[in-house]
């Protein structure tokens, strides 16, 4: 799987996931992003054949999260 991040403004950050082919991916993804970081919530936007994209909202600082996601650009 593929991660990437972008910053939109105040203290959410969108997350792309591409390559999630099941339930038990899009399960596994989404434990893991509640697990990496410090979330204030976590939400779906976007659903489409292999990608979820995902709006993660954190209490702590926005670049932090941004590079913690970056180191992980490939889930396995």
């Amino acid at each position: 799987m593929q991660i990437q991040a972008q910053s939109p403004p105040a203290s959410a950050i969108t997350v792309s996931v591409e390559g999630i082919e099941d339930a038990a991916g899009y399960a596994a993804v989404t434990a893991w992003l509640e697990a990496a970081v410090s979330l204030q919530g976590l939400s779906v936007e976007e659903v489409s054949a292999t990608t979820v994209v995902y709006r993660v909202r954190t209490q702590g600082d926005l670049q932090q999260l941004a590079a913690v996601l970056a180191a992980h650009t490939q889930l396995q």
